[in-house]
């Protein structure tokens, strides 16, 4: 099991008092921002506050002379500002590090309300390049989290700030960007000659990321099951490149290319033993009383002109 939080740097010794809302800052370090501060998002919060004032503290760690850091709080210390508050509650800590200040937020949210997922990998972005001599296993462990999730997170902010952006906008589906990524990165392996005609790795992800965006739900299912298929031979190159270039397939049509091979045996051969059966049935018209076992014969063909027909029926319906 990772540690407790009691591991983390901030001592039992700390302090509530009220302190001027003038005299506390945000936290550059907090991944929190932008719509998360709109006002219109703080109107039912500004609302409570109006009514029965700041109930909550917020948690500060000293900054410089009469001044404090927000390490937890900002959306009440702002709501407080806009309606005026002079003073609010808070929790003075002991001074941590920047690496530490993020940590102790990621297992506050943890704890209360957590950030939503891109929140989070910002911060498990910012903790690794405060700290990159931490070994991504280890991080993870500190975090409560596995490896893989910790790595999914990565992705995401590896993403790019418009692919963020379309995350938090409801646009694309999280898990979608993370198997879109790793498709390419697996027809790089796998199909390298395939990506180069595609345009490269990244023209294949984006791809990939616009048939999320046009398609919406059950993408992010349809990229992970695509991953088992790619070191497949029996995907042709052929069905992936249409995949990846045209935004309305689905896996379901790549896959019925992989079914097509046995399909294909399977006509072929039967085409063959067909015109066998007509020479041989035109060879036999010649003198049906030369037969023997008639019966057994007349069964045979009965079984057989049944399943034709009904092969027969399914091709025309289709």
């Amino acid at each position: 099991m990772p540690p407790h939080p009691t591991s983390l740097p901030i001592t039992r010794q700390r302090n509530l008092e009220w302190l001027a809302t003038e005299s506390i800052v945000p936290s550059d370090n907090n991944p929190r921002r932008g719509a998360s501060f709109a006002e219109a998002n703080l109107a039912s919060l500004r609302a409570s506050i109006t009514e029965y004032g700041v109930l909550q503290p917020v948690i500060v760690q000293p900054y410089s002379k009469g001044m404090f850091k927000l390490i937890e709080g900002e959306r009440r210390w702002r709501a407080a500002r806009l309606d005026g508050i002079k003073e609010m509650p808070a929790i003075i800590v002991n001074r941590v590090s920047d690496h530490d200040e993020v940590e102790v937020m990621f297992h506050i949210h943890q704890e209360r309300r957590p950030w939503q997922i891109i929140e989070e990998a910002k911060a498990i972005h910012r903790l690794l390049e405060t700290n990159g001599h931490i070994p991504k296993h280890a991080m993870a462990r500190r975090l409560n989290m596995s490896p893989t999730t910790l790595n999914e997170r990565l992705i995401l902010i590896e993403a790019g700030q418009e692919v963020m952006g379309d995350i938090a906008a409801g646009k694309l589906e999280p898990k979608a960007v993370v198997h879109a990524t790793q498709v390419a990165n697996l027809l790089e392996k796998h199909r390298p000659d395939l990506v180069e005609q595609l345009g490269g790795r990244d023209e294949v992800n984006e791809n990939l990321l616009a048939k999320a965006r046009g398609r919406g739900k059950g993408v992010a299912e349809e990229l992970k099951r695509l991953k088992n298929d790619i070191p497949e031979p029996d995907v042709t190159d052929a069905a992936l490149h249409a995949y990846v270039t045209q935004p309305e397939l689905t896996a379901r049509d790549v896959e019925r290319d992989v079914t097509s091979v046995p399909i294909k045996l399977a006509a072929g051969r039967l085409r063959k033993r067909l015109a066998l059966v007509v020479a041989d049935t035109q060879a036999l018209a010649g003198d049906v009383t030369q037969i023997p076992d008639p019966n057994a014969l007349r069964s045979d063909i009965a079984a057989a002109i049944r399943a034709l027909n009904a092969l027969d029926a399914n091709i025309a319906a289709n």
